[in-house]
């Protein structure tokens, strides 16, 4: 009898583990990934992947009230963009004020690629052109 409680404590545990894992690896079907074009203040223009919602209402607001503001992120290495750059959508901000150090614009950032890269994050002055949420 003792020997049936240890083995069914043992299956529970196995199968707990196994829905926790199961869990834990699961398709990301409800992760929505939100797109928006903007235009800097030299009329260049980047598509802008966001997952944070609150970013995503400040850019959707930006659209709606056709508002300018310092849009910026962590940069990153992209060899598919004509820039050779995108904004990381984990770290997009939406700024009234930034440290001015940090602030420029997309063709100087793709221009001088290492250095923006070494600096890390960087702002452009930018209006949203168009917001579209993708599946």
């Amino acid at each position: 009898m003792a020997s049936d409680t240890k083995a069914l404590t043992l299956l529970a545990i196995v199968l707990a583990a196994c829905l926790g894992l199961a869990w834990l690896y699961r398709p990301v079907d409800d992760v929505i990934l939100q797109s928006c074009l903007i235009r800097d203040s030299h009329g260049t223009t980047i598509r802008l992947y966001v997952w944070d919602e609150g970013v995503w209402q400040k850019l959707q607001t930006m659209k709606q009230q056709n508002l300018h503001k310092w849009v910026g992120s962590k940069l990153l290495r992209d060899s598919q963009s004509v820039l050779g750059f995108k904004f990381d959508p984990e770290n997009v901000v939406v700024a009234d004020f930034t440290a001015e150090a940090l602030q420029t614009w997309l063709l100087d950032i793709s221009n001088r690629l290492e250095y923006w890269l070494d600096v890390g994050f960087a702002y452009v002055w930018a209006e949203v052109l168009d917001a579209n949420i993708l599946s």
